[in-house]
């Protein structure tokens, strides 16, 4: 039968002296041994305290995280595929947001990209490449007007990651964002929420 392996953490010394290492060993077994339910994870904290039952739950996710991967679908090789945000204001009737949309054919990839802060404006996608293996979204589009140089005609480049479910692009101050697909092409526009 092989050896026990016990791992212990570098010692530190409290304010009496008294060394505060732990042995990671007992402390696992112990967690996995009550992890039977929520009322398993909650009954450790009269015995280890509250610090320790939240790092033993942080642990615990961190390792379902860890042993499933999030494995994103992807985006179908043809058909017509709309990711929006755009919503009209209930004061004004203005449309806000963004809309992306990809008609996916057999020898080539054609989209255009529209954006709104009161009219909607549109771009033909250049350059539009999608990678299916890797989930990767890239192309050019001419902007009428470019709010963070303040320069008219200025052709911006996306690269972002896509799939069936949402694209990512960036915000006109830089900010990353995701699009939703619309399952739903016929919907009505919903009203914005502040």
């Amino acid at each position: 039968m092989a050896p026990r392996l016990k791992w212990k953490t570098i010692p530190k010394r409290g304010s009496k002296g008294k060394e505060n290492g732990h042995d990671f060993g007992e402390v696992f077994a112990r967690i996995l041994g009550r992890f039977r339910g929520l009322s398993g994870l909650l009954e450790l904290a009269p015995m280890e305290g509250p610090k320790m039952t939240f790092r033993s739950l942080i642990l615990c996710l961190l390792g379902v995280a860890v042993g499933l991967p999030a494995q994103a679908t992807p985006l179908p090789r043809y058909g017509l595929f709309v990711f929006s945000s755009l919503c009209t204001d209930h004061v004004t009737s203005d449309l806000n947001g963004d809309r992306l949309v990809l008609v996916r054919l057999a020898l080539h990839d054609v989209g255009y990209l529209e954006w709104s802060d009161g009219s909607l404006s549109s771009a033909p996608l250049q350059a539009l490449k999608i990678d299916d293996k890797s989930g990767r979204i890239s192309f050019r589009y001419l902007r009428d007007y470019d709010d963070a140089s303040g320069k008219s005609n200025v052709l911006k480049s996306v690269a972002s990651t896509i799939s069936a479910e949402s694209v990512g692009l960036m915000s006109w101050d830089g900010k990353p964002f995701r699009l939703k697909r619309l399952e739903n092409l016929g919907q009505k526009l919903p009203i914005c929420h502040k």
